[in-house]
């Protein structure tokens, strides 16, 4: 007979009642902004290097975006390039962006050329905002369409308000961002307002964050939890506290702003934050003092750093591990952890779903798992994405339609274990795709990358983990051809970098003479993690 609608609906209800409200789809996200700037003009929205700025003065600068875009004739759903240094201004050009009902697309600068010229391609931008560095950096692109460059600095510029009677919609896109694909290209995800409307709703139903709160802004805008940061401050009336490059990047200014600021919310993945409490041991810092949520997510959380966290910050500070890929928006589900006491398990568990999000752990057969068995996690509910942008073959791979449900569940390609309580487990991959540092990696894309340097036959790339220092890295393992004398480790990261960005290349290259097998006649992973080194390049 099957697995029946009702099968799948109670198996979903098993996690779905611990937050049974359900959230508006049809909310618009930058009008939730200016209502906000309109209900409290005159409280600070962004700290930025020191200087103040007001709801009012930031939905100023925006509109000033907006209306420069109409002028130039920016159409209404365009996407458009974003080029600048982490600040004020990229955050001001984004509200302008959606204002105009366009869709940004960040683009970090560090990437490499190849890169960045793929996403440019790919996402069919014609008009680039850029700062001075974003400028420069087209310039070394060597493009065969340049685009039109529109210099932030001419956009905030006072122009005359154009007249625009077309409403804006629940199904507006609102950002694109790239992750990892396994193909040797990343892979775009489009998401919309009725997308994010839920999502936004409930966290700020769940955290209740108010204008007495302090939130940095410490993602890369080309990471999705810089939506978050961003508008759980401004929708929520907090005060955002945005970061440039140079701070965001060195841990002692980094924490030492912490402090004097007295943020109040940080979200960062595990492993920055052991850094971070590895660091605050040796300078001996309060830069966590005045914190009352830390928020971590983008890669497992060990369930022995709960414990560390819970010695370093203040006692009314909650902890949280929040769970969910690009593809579900942002995370689909969180677990306050301060009072987990469970040894049992490595991990922290990843938590129910959010208001509005269904949760399936499917076997192979596509049933319904029993508590204590283990399977795929499916996520179903408005916040997934409609698939990857033009790009339908891994669409059809990773958002499958099911016919009893009348809707596409997103494939999410990680093994969970349903454990007590309804909680989940993250056990790891199904695939070759991991969390670095919160970055989403495949494998294979790094692997593509090395096959295309002469004198490289194979390559295997793996995750490995510093034990006594609790830190991960990539390893490579490579087999070579018979001429590899011009061939060293720093040609060959050289070589990587012209297509890869820095944290997809292998900290460590080890040339082997050939890979060990399985019975099967597969690649023996496992041996490879203690395998010997017949040479380092």
């Amino acid at each position: 007979m099957g697995v029946t609608k009702g099968d799948y609906i109670a198996h979903a209800n098993l996690f779905s009642n611990h937050f049974n409200k359900k959230y508006s789809m049809t909310n618009i996200l930058i009008e939730e902004f200016e209502k906000k700037a309109v209900e409290i003009p005159n409280e600070i929205a962004i700290v930025f290097k020191g200087e103040k700025y007001t709801y009012s003065e930031i939905n100023s600068k925006a509109t000033h975006i907006c209306e420069n875009l109409k002028a130039l004739q920016i159409k209404p759903q365009t996407y458009i390039g974003l080029m600048m240094n982490r600040g004020l201004e990229a955050i001001i050009a984004i509200l302008g962006i959606l204002k105009n009902r366009c869709v940004y697309v960040p683009i970090d600068l560090q990437l490499p050329n190849d890169r960045i010229n793929y996403m440019l391609e790919k996402s069919n931008i014609t008009e680039v905002i850029c700062d001075d560095s974003g400028v420069e950096k087209l310039s070394h692109l060597n493009e065969k369409n340049p685009r039109q460059i529109l210099h932030y600095s001419e956009l905030e510029k006072s122009c005359e308000m154009l007249s625009d009677n077309t409403p804006r919609s629940k199904d507006d896109d609102l950002y694109l961002m790239y992750t990892s694909g396994s193909t040797g290209h990343p892979k775009g995800i489009t998401i919309n307002n009725e997308n994010i409307s839920p999502f936004m709703a409930w966290n700020i139903d769940y955290f209740k964050f108010t204008k007495q709160d302090r939130i940095i802004q410490y993602h890369n805008l080309s990471f999705d939890f810089s939506v978050w940061e961003i508008f759980e401050a401004l929708l929520s009336g907090a005060v955002l506290h945005v970061v440039d490059d140079a701070t965001s990047v060195d841990i002692h200014s980094f924490l030492e702003y912490l402090s004097t600021n007295k943020i109040t919310v940080l979200n960062v993945t595990p492993t920055q934050f052991r850094f971070m409490l590895q660091y605050l041991t040796m300078i001996k810092s309060e830069a966590f003092s005045s914190l009352k949520h830390l928020i971590l997510g983008g890669e497992a959380f060990p369930s022995t750093l709960v414990e560390d966290a819970t010695k370093a910050l203040p006692q009314d500070c909650n902890i949280y591990n929040e769970y969910g890929p690009t593809e579900a928006t942002i995370s689909s589900s969180i677990f306050l952890c301060n009072d987990h006491h469970d040894h049992e398990h490595p991990t922290i568990p990843i938590g129910l779903p959010s208001a509005n999000t269904d949760y399936y752990v499917l076997n192979n057969d596509l049933e319904p798992i029993l508590p204590g068995d283990k399977g795929e996690l499916y996520i179903g509910g408005p916040g997934v994405a409609k698939g990857y942008y033009q790009n339908p073959d891994k669409t059809e791979q990773s958002f499958k339609y099911f016919e009893a449900l009348d809707q596409p569940l997103y494939k999410t390609g990680d093994i969970v274990q349903l454990i007590d309580d309804n909680q989940l487990l993250f056990i790891g991959r199904d695939d070759s795709q991991i969390k670095l540092r919160g970055y989403r990696i495949e494998l294979g894309e790094i692997e593509n990358a090395i096959s295309q340097i002469n004198g490289i036959e194979n390559s295997v790339v793996l995750l490995k983990e510093n034990l006594i220092h609790h830190f991960e890295y990539l390893i490579a393992f490579v087999t070579t051809k018979e001429n590899i004398s011009n061939l060293n480790e720093a040609i060959f990261k050289k070589e990587l970098k012209k297509t890869l960005p820095e944290y997809m290349i292998p900290q460590h290259i080890l040339i082997i003479e050939q890979f060990p097998m399985t019975p099967n006649g597969k690649i023996d992973k496992i041996k490879l993690y203690d395998y010997k080194m017949l040479k380092k390049l």
